[in-house]
């Protein structure tokens, strides 16, 4: 056998290894592709608690609520995605400027406005707050503005930061000297940047075998720690470490979850192509996506949804139990979470947004019997909440976690 020969059998065999080996990658399931670094494992549960008082016990220590003051005729909406700091609550709100109101349910001001110029954006993907300076995400560039409103600045994100690719409708984060950066997945390819505070770009590692194609959702940060949520369709929620990308917490759907990415449909980057994954989850009955997540010591809290619905979980990281909790026909008061369309921690205390609406159903089906609070603080809940209307803004419930 000549040299030619052998080098050819050499390179033939080296190219069925390869492709056996990658075949073997995608046929792993999302846990056993996420190799890298330590994580928690979470069992979903999907038997909701019969009783949401049992739901509730072991992680309220006491609640109230903060009726957030109608303004200018201005309707909230839904109140999805919000951030508490000190005694001043920040709104993210379609794509209106952001709106603040205090602890009392008082507005107090708005924080830029809709418009092209300086402090003004078309368009939000997300806010953050750090050293008492807001920055806003807003197509190509970064809104500043100080905590009362005044506008700092701008700059854009690819001039600034020339990542390899040009970034649009991006969420941007920064934290202990990195500068995390990610776009809305065009043409069917995930953007995700690291870079130190000089601008130098840094080689991020994501899990081994991990392949991510589509829309990243958002950056959370709680209890000093930076995580970037899933995809659609993914399981897995990843912290921030610097450069490297780890997973940190693994949702096991069981028979919901989706095993492959390999036969869902399009590249999960065009609205057309997200219609049809939302379309092919509720059919296949899996997670479309795991929406929010946060924490406090041993409560952790998290949204997934399924069959185009949204539901909020508990999950006791010591006795590692997770609970579900079924709406209830009417609604009731005392069972904010199950309807809650967005939550935030901060300080120990867990913040949910509830519509009025709902509450106005509630309130009218007089079905509101309460056992983990007691008889005098469900008095003055419902005292606070006796006059709301259909069309008033939404009502923050605020848990005081155990």
């Amino acid at each position: 056998m000549d040299i030619i020969r052998i080098l050819r059998l050499i390179l033939y065999n080296t190219a069925i290894f390869l492709c056996l080996y990658l075949l073997a990658s995608c046929g792993r399931s999302k846990h056993e592709k996420v190799e890298m670094g330590n994580f928690h494992t979470v069992e979903v549960s999907f038997d909701p608690v019969a009783d949401y008082n049992t739901f509730y016990r072991p992680f309220v220590r006491d609640m109230d609520v903060i009726p957030l003051e109608n303004f200018n005729g201005i309707e909230l909406g839904n109140v999805m995605y919000f951030k508490v700091l000190d005694t001043l609550i920040y709104i993210l709100q379609d794509n209106r400027p952001i709106y603040v109101f205090n602890t009392h349910g008082k507005f107090r001001r708005k924080i830029g406005e809709l418009g092209e110029g300086p402090g003004k954006f078309e368009i939000i993907s997300d806010f953050f707050i750090e050293d008492s300076i807001i920055y806003i995400s807003s197509y190509t560039s970064v809104e500043m503005f100080k905590l009362d409103g005044t506008y700092l600045g701008n700059f854009n994100i690819n001039e600034r930061y020339k990542p390899p690719r040009p970034l649009f409708n991006f969420n941007f984060f920064r934290k202990d000297g990195y500068i995390y950066l990610f776009d809305n997945g065009r043409h069917g390819k995930y953007h995700f940047y690291t870079f130190n505070e000089d601008g130098q770009l840094l080689a991020t590692k994501f899990p081994n075998n991990y392949l991510i194609e589509a829309v990243w959702s958002r950056f959370i940060n709680t209890e000093g720690k930076v995580y970037l949520l899933p995809v659609n369709c993914v399981d897995t929620i990843f912290q921030l470490n610097g450069a490297e990308v780890l997973p940190a917490w693994y949702f096991d759907f069981g028979s919901h979850a989706n095993r492959s990415l390999d036969d869902l449909p399009g590249s999960m980057s065009q609205p057309q192509d997200m219609l049809n994954l939302m379309q092919y989850c509720a059919e296949k009955k899996r997670v479309f996506s795991i929406s929010r997540f946060d924490k406090y010591k041993q409560h952790l809290f998290f949204t997934f949804g399924l069959n185009n619905e949204g539901y909020n979980c508990y999950y006791d990281t010591i006795t590692h139990i997770c609970s579900t909790i079924k709406y209830t026909d009417p609604p009731e008061i005392f069972n904010p979470l199950v309807n809650a369309q967005g939550f935030y921690i901060n300080e120990g205390k867990l913040y949910m947004s509830v519509n009025a609406f709902v509450l106005k159903e509630a309130l009218e089906s007089g079905q509101n019997k309460c056992s983990y609070l007691s008889e005098d603080r469900q008095k003055q809940i419902m005292s606070k909440l006796k006059n709301i209307g259909e069309l008033d803004n939404p009502v923050l419930f605020v848990v005081d976690l155990k």
